[in-house]
């Protein structure tokens, strides 16, 4: 296999083209943005880079991301009852408009018409 010498400015430039192939959404690809300056403060300085995520970083993303899947499920939740809420609400608004139509049409023939309040 034939041996590739490139430019340190071509090397990170293919580290962010990784990253962005990647995306926000693999392993990788959020990580390599991540340490895109300390790596390249590596290569500039001609050390190899020694870059690790510690643990109480690793720790910190885990609850942050945690956090984020929470808020969203809690998001959705409130969104769905606001939304059965709503329904209800539209329900209860259609019953008192048949009601009073019934009622209408009832008194309009002489009819006296009652109802009872339901639980």
């Amino acid at each position: 296999m034939p041996t590739v010498c490139i430019t340190k400015d071509q090397e990170l430039q293919a580290v962010r083209d990784l990253a962005t192939r990647l995306g926000e959404f693999s392993y990788l690809g959020p990580w390599l943005d991540e340490i895109a300056c300390e790596l390249e403060r590596a290569i500039r300085g001609d050390m190899p880079p020694m870059l690790s995520i510690g643990e109480a970083q690793y720790r910190e993303r885990m609850i942050s991301e945690r956090e984020t899947e929470l808020k969203i499920r809690w998001q959705k939740l409130d969104d769905c009852a606001r939304e059965q809420l709503h329904a209800a609400a539209r329900l209860q608004a259609s019953a008192a408009a048949q009601r009073d139509a019934v009622t209408t049409m009832a008194r309009s023939v002489g009819m006296q018409v009652t109802f009872r309040p339901t639980r």
